[in-house]
């Protein structure tokens, strides 16, 4: 007789809750993939580059880490390439908004 208590066998811990985390559709994904795929190094501002921004009129100075700080935010994808668009003849990215409301 031996004086070992039977062993229970291991069993895999429980996942994490994921249930917190954001999930994106299968085609979204392959959508913002495709779109950072299509980015050039002509159309993406390169990191620590001063961005202008023409809103409402009202010209802005800042830079692209700054408008990258909140990750998939309008601002982010816009000077990341992901979304489409519009500069001025001066080089700004026009933003058709209220300029007092941005500020």
């Amino acid at each position: 007789m031996s004086d070992q208590t039977p062993q229970q066998p291991e069993t895999a811990s429980p996942r994490p809750n994921d249930g917190d985390k954001k999930r994106r559709s299968p085609d979204a994904a392959a959508a913002q993939s495709a779109r950072k795929k299509a980015r050039t190094p002509d159309t993406v501002p390169r990191r620590g580059r001063i961005i202008r921004l023409l809103v409402g009129g009202r010209e802005h100075a800042t830079t692209r880490d700054t408008l990258s700080m909140v990750p998939d935010s309008f601002l982010d994808r816009l000077v990341s390439g992901e979304l489409p668009s519009t500069l001025d003849e001066q080089g700004r990215y026009f933003i058709d908004r209220n300029g007092e409301l941005f500020v």
